[in-house]
């Protein structure tokens, strides 16, 4: 069998052990007319080869180091959300596929080699409160994503740190050469750290009082209605001052800003070449590079029946892309995202069409 292009939907179903994609593996595993060497192929065995392998590990593999921990937070949001204690919408398939989404965009990002993180967030220019939020209720993820904080943490402090580094900047305001002491920068890592461990603790609890559909505690309420900006009086200026904006972590060039975005206003869609399959004249294969992908933040609308609670709510999720380059040609983040800007833009994921609205993006002023 010559199976020479992958895909992540063998990640999916191999690594994050997500059963929502058996459907669409099926379908390519048995169109003969798909895409060439990746599709109308028998490989379900080895996808079940390298699940049943991954899912026999020890349970100590999944924290014994960042990137092991990365993908054990996304491996737990494979698990099923059928059960009645779930909202109605959780139980669809769309929302199924809604995850996968997630998976593969954060397993993009961890490919890229970065900083965990997510896309831009907007907060009107007026003041404003969230008159309620709801989390995720998926306390193993939090769970997870708290563990990948301490499994980073473990690491930095095994590492040793003296001296000071000179870098160049990566702030257009500031053209000079950047130097780090370098044990002042663990310090703030591992503060850093501290803080987004215990984000993931509040979420981990507010989600198990949902599933359990008891009330939030005040502070938890305060917590949702602070996420990105705190509710206080309007100032007339971005301050970016939610728990929300403080789990990007930024290496600060001396003092705040209040004309600098936060990382999480910062679009930055990426691509990462993941396969690359030669041109091989002797089974007539022309060659191409399979790249992996983020593009621009969609906004979902999620109606949620918890308990005696009928609301509406509204929020971002990533996004992701793949697709092939002809020949062994590789696409930077800068040409990504010049296609990202191109008419017409890149198609989404067929998985996706059980829950996006097809639609297209308006650059919002002021942004590259």
């Amino acid at each position: 069998m010559i199976r020479r292009k992958p895909t992540c939907l063998d990640v999916a179903f191999s690594t994050f052990g997500n059963d929502q994609v058996v459907p669409e593996l099926v379908a390519r595993l048995l169109d003969t007319n798909g895409v060439p060497f990746r599709d109308g192929l028998p490989y379900q065995h080895n996808l079940l080869a390298v699940r049943r392998v991954l899912d026999s590990q020890d349970s100590g593999i999944w924290s014994d180091n960042i990137y092991n921990a990365w993908l054990a937070a996304l491996r737990s949001l494979s698990s099923p959300t059928t059960d009645p204690k779930y909202p109605q919408a959780m139980r669809t398939r769309a929302w199924g596929m809604k995850n996968l989404n997630t998976q593969l965009a954060s397993w993009t990002e961890l490919r890229h080699d970065t900083l965990l993180y997510a896309k831009q967030s907007y907060a009107e220019p007026l003041t404003c409160g969230y008159p309620a939020g709801f989390v995720e209720p998926r306390p193993e993820f939090w769970q997870r994503m708290r563990g990948l904080a301490e499994a980073a943490t473990r690491a930095i402090m095994a590492a040793p740190f003296s001296g000071s580094v000179t870098v160049p900047s990566r702030d257009p305001s500031w053209p000079f050469p950047v130097s780090f002491d370098l044990q002042t920068t663990r310090d703030n890592q591992l503060s850093f750290l501290s803080a987004f461990s215990s984000s993931m603790a509040m979420l981990q609890d507010m989600a198990e009082k949902e599933l359990a559909q008891q009330p939030f505690s005040p502070s938890e309420v305060d917590a949702l209605k602070n996420i990105v900006e705190k509710s206080t009086t309007y100032t007339g200026f971005r301050r970016w001052n939610g728990w929300y904006p403080a789990l990007f972590y930024t290496n600060s060039l001396g003092g705040w800003r209040a004309d600098q975005k936060s990382g999480c206003d910062v679009w930055d869609p990426l691509v990462a070449d993941v396969h690359t399959d030669l041109p091989d004249q002797v089974v007539g294969d022309p060659g191409a590079v399979i790249h992996e992908a983020t593009g621009n933040v969609h906004l979902m609308l999620m109606a949620v029946d918890n308990g005696p609670d009928r609301v509406v709510y509204a929020g971002p999720v990533l996004s992701h892309y793949e697709f092939e380059v002809p020949g062994v040609n590789r696409l930077s983040d800068t040409n990504w995202q010049s296609n990202l800007n191109a008419t017409p833009s890149p198609t989404p994921p067929d998985w996706t069409r059980s829950y996006l609205v097809p639609g297209g993006f308006v650059m919002p002023p002021g942004y590259p």
